[in-house]
């Protein structure tokens, strides 16, 4: 029983969405800091903790969600290289299929595309 590895997407227009998604979310945390410093709004302070607390919890929501699509992303290629791997043992062509395992490439979730 073979199984047949179909070419996989890169995913780099969904990567590139994605770490749009983690910078934002890292700028809308950096601007709810500075808004909180800023003297020019002349209001209560719980107010303005409010705002700190409301703005770095939705940035970092945001920066969250980028987080698991590229992790998604790195279990599909993981999987792939999974799959590619038990073909290569089913097959025969290398005896030390652990050893493949261990000195194949390593895939993290990353905005680059992998070696």
């Amino acid at each position: 029983m073979a199984i047949e590895v179909k070419r996989m997407q890169r995913f780099t227009t969904a990567k590139f969405i994605l770490g749009l998604i983690v910078f934002v979310g890292w700028v809308v945390v950096a601007i709810a800091v500075i808004v909180f410093f800023l003297p020019f709004f002349e209001v209560a302070l719980w107010i303005k903790i409010l705002g700190l607390v409301g703005g770095s919890l939705y940035g970092l929501t945001t920066v969250a969600v980028g987080q698991m699509g590229l992790a998604q992303i790195a279990t599909a290629e993981n999987t792939k290289r999974m799959i590619e791997l038990l073909e290569r043992s089913q097959r025969g062509i290398n005896a030390q299929s652990p050893a493949v395992a261990r000195n194949g490439p390593k895939i993290e979730p990353m905005l680059t595309k992998p070696n």
